[in-house]
Order: C-alpha cells, then structure tokens, then sequence
C-alpha cells in the first residue's frame, strides 16, 4: 500500500502516512508505526487552519473515545502551494476523508478548534481584551499625556480587536459550525485537485 510522506514542522521527523479502507496509520522515517486509529472508532473529525504570526498550520483532528491523532503541517506563510509537504498534506487529508466518508458516512467534521484548545484560545482571547482595557483605563486614571497616548493608541487598540475577536470566536457555549463527511470529502479533493497559485 503506498504511503504519503511529509515534513510536519521545519524542525519535526519526516513522516508518513498509510490511508487504507478501515483506518489510517503513521509511520516514522524508519517504518516504525506511531500510532493507527481505525475508522470504526471515530467519534468525530476536527479541521483546523490558522495563520498566527509568520506560521499557517493546518491540522485534521481524528477523535475517538480515547483521544485525538492529528495530522498536522505548520509551515510558514512566505512557502508556497506548490511546496511538497503543502501538496502532500492536501493528498493525505483527500484520502482521510474519502475512505472515512466510504467506511463512516455518519461522521460530522468540526471546523475550528474543539475541546481543550477551544477553552484555551478563548481564555487567551478573554486576557488580551481584558488588558488592553486595563491599560486603557490606567491611562485614563493616570492622565497620561496626548503624546504618549497617542503613541499607545493602535497597539492598545489591536489588544482589544484581537482579544475580542478571539474571545467571541472560541466561546465554549457557541456551537462549533459542523460539515458532513461526505461535503468535507469533496471539499478536500477540490482542494487537493486546485492547481498551485503563481507566485506574484
């Protein structure tokens, strides 16, 4: 059976990975299996993009009752469509989701960041608002000088964008936005099949 392998991380160990009709296995750079989870176990499929900073990171998020395997790229975003380990994590994340689609057609796929991640972007969410308005009442209080507070204004207020932004974003009570496995599959094979974006 062939396997697709990629580079997850610019400091992490090639992998590789085998998507065969019941399950989906990784495999270190030796052969050595990491782990397998079998379709018949999943509970649900989390997918998740993010673009912090100078990284993007996508990730598929297999859950069963005894946790979560992800399959995962976090590159940064001056890489391009057409690098191998883009190209390759878009072949893996078609074939996931077509044989979970063939084996489970049950299956609902979360987008966004589920569970324990989801409480902790919206904590950090929470905290960066409530600091930037901290610092604004502080300055307020302290009559702090035009200058100075105009010199302070747009991080501050980027403090409070983002802290917001992201503590509404990942609210625990908000209900995460779900697909069919069944569009998520011909969503990934569009984007798996999408030729590379020429570079400006």
């Amino acid at each position: 059976m062939d396997r697709i392998s990629l580079k997850p991380a610019l400091l992490a160990r090639r992998v590789s990975y085998e998507i065969a009709p019941t399950y989906v296995a990784q495999y270190a750079k030796d052969g050595t299996e990491n782990w397998r989870t079998d379709f018949g176990d999943l509970t649900s499929l989390n997918f998740v993009l993010h673009t912090i900073g100078g990284n993007r990171m996508r990730r598929l998020d297999l859950v069963t009752n005894e946790g979560r395997k992800s399959i995962a790229l976090n590159l940064g975003i001056r890489v391009g469509r057409d690098d191998p380990d883009r190209v390759a994590i878009r072949q893996v994340h078609s074939a996931v989701a077509d044989a979970v689609y063939a084996a489970r057609p049950d299956i609902q796929v979360a987008l966004g960041e589920q569970g324990a991640a989801r409480i902790a972007m919206f904590v950090v969410g929470v905290m960066t608002l409530l600091f930037g308005i901290g610092m604004c009442i502080a300055m307020f209080v302290t009559n702090v000088s035009m200058d100075r507070a105009v010199g302070v204004a747009v991080p501050i207020g980027l403090m409070v964008v983002l802290g917001g932004f992201f503590a509404h974003k990942y609210a625990p009570w908000r209900e995460a936005v779900t697909l069919s496995i069944q569009a998520f599959a011909v969503m990934m094979a569009a984007d798996a099949a999408s030729p590379p974006v020429p570079s400006a």
